[in-house]
């Protein structure tokens, strides 16, 4: 978190059935008391962290439809400990290794969303962060059915329907709304997500939507099953042409409002997210 004076802190180790809380500026390990769901462990060893605020790390969260275990980051918004009956919007993160830690993010750059919603923008509810770390088969789980060969797609979001979210909501105090957001190959799986389960997010935000042919997104043909979908659909300007975007976007505005945004070469991408979560419709 280059320019941000935040202390390192350092978890040793991640505690059975409860997960580790990370508190930025307090340099303290405390049990979190949310209770582990159906499925859930959190007995594996977990790297220091350099967080901004208070991260939740669930490091052992055993996916039985996956078949997978995987790393949860939980972001809890700054008025999170201060009220105990405040609820918040949940913000499902599918590319979790980015959002908080350069350590973790691909390229040795993080996204800084938890600097980011510690200073409360205006315009964006205290959201609650969940982010998915990706897992051993990340390929296939981010992967549409028929958009590659073990495609898991569907698995992925069962996984998110049936044992992630309803986790989160007994772990923590959402108050049901929630918007998935996706980067490059992810981002096709978020609008995949909303397109076939409309009713679980308010909003999809995919961000550097790839080039894409028309097997990976041939689910756009059928209408979405209950529902008409928000979408947040960005590309780079710098970048070369992308030949699907035209009829990708057409098949998606058919049946969802889309918002269509080019952001400019120079934009961060810190920049591209606060503009994405502004726009999306949370109650």
């Amino acid at each position: 978190m280059q320019g941000m004076s935040i202390p390192m802190l350092q978890l040793r180790h991640a505690l059975p059935a409860l997960g580790a809380i990370l508190c930025a500026g307090a340099g303290s390990l405390m049990a979190s008391g949310a209770p582990a769901g159906a499925g859930a462990r959190h007995d594996a060893p977990v790297d220091a962290l350099d967080v901004a605020g208070t991260v939740v790390v669930h490091a052992g969260f055993l996916s039985d439809v996956l078949g997978d275990t995987l790393e949860l980051h939980v972001y809890l918004p700054p008025s999170y400990a201060a009220s105990s009956s405040r609820r918040h919007p949940v913000l499902y993160a599918l590319d979790g290794q980015n959002l908080f830690d350069d350590a973790l993010a691909a390229g040795g750059e993080e996204w800084t969303l938890d600097e980011i919603l510690e200073l409360e923008p205006a315009g964006i509810p205290e959201l609650l962060v969940v982010g998915v770390i990706a897992g051993p088969n990340a390929v296939r789980d981010l992967a549409p059915p028929g958009s590659t060969p073990g495609a898991r797609g569907d698995l992925y979001l069962e996984f998110l329907a049936e044992e992630l979210m309803p986790f989160i909501d007994e772990s923590y105090r959402t108050r049901g709304d929630a918007v998935i957001m996706g980067h490059a190959r992810s981002a096709v799986l978020s609008m995949y997500a909303i397109w076939r389960r409309p009713a679980l997010f308010e909003a999809a935000l995919a961000l550097d939507v790839p080039d894409v042919d028309a097997t990976t997104t041939a689910w756009t043909q059928a209408r979405p099953q209950g529902g008409r979908p928000w979408i947040w659909f960005e590309q780079v300007a710098a970048e070369k042409a992308r030949p699907s975007t035209t009829e990708l976007l057409a098949n998606l505005q058919r049946h969802a409002e889309v918002r269509f945004i080019i952001s400019g070469a120079q934009a961060s991408r810190s920049a591209r997210i606060v503009a994405a979560l502004r726009a999306a419709p949370l109650r």
